[in-house]
């Protein structure tokens, strides 16, 4: 199957895809990506730009060097979430039902997905 963009972390504040750009998450039932089967990497998508990593502090960082925000802590919460091994962006309380549903965390596990709980 032949994804519409890549999630591979050498993207990186690469710029989404015109249909993606100023969506502030993907739908789970996003017909084209399908549903994930496993959770692959934290992410950020911020100003139309998915930013992918093992830790969002990391993807912070990132983002204060490349100049796109001024203060790593200036990331908003509802930004950052979990890429998908479909490609699908998924907020932090999706990621975390994937997960869940797929063995990656314990099924007692309740609230959001940190990146913590997987790596």
């Amino acid at each position: 199957m032949s994804k519409p963009y890549q999630t591979s972390l050498d993207m990186v504040g690469e710029p989404l895809p015109p249909f993606l750009e100023g969506v502030p998450y993907i739908h789970k039932d996003y017909v084209d990506l399908g549903r994930p089967k496993k959770v692959v990497a934290a992410a950020v998508l911020y100003k139309g730009k998915l930013w992918t990593g093992r830790r969002h502090w990391d993807i912070a960082v990132e983002m204060e060097g490349a100049g796109e925000i001024s203060d790593a802590w200036a990331v908003p919460e509802e930004a950052k979430g979990f890429i998908g091994d479909t490609g699908l962006f998924m907020t932090r309380k999706a990621a975390a039902a994937t997960a869940i549903r797929f063995g990656q965390i314990p099924r007692e596990h309740t609230g959001m997905l940190t990146s913590e709980h997987l790596w």
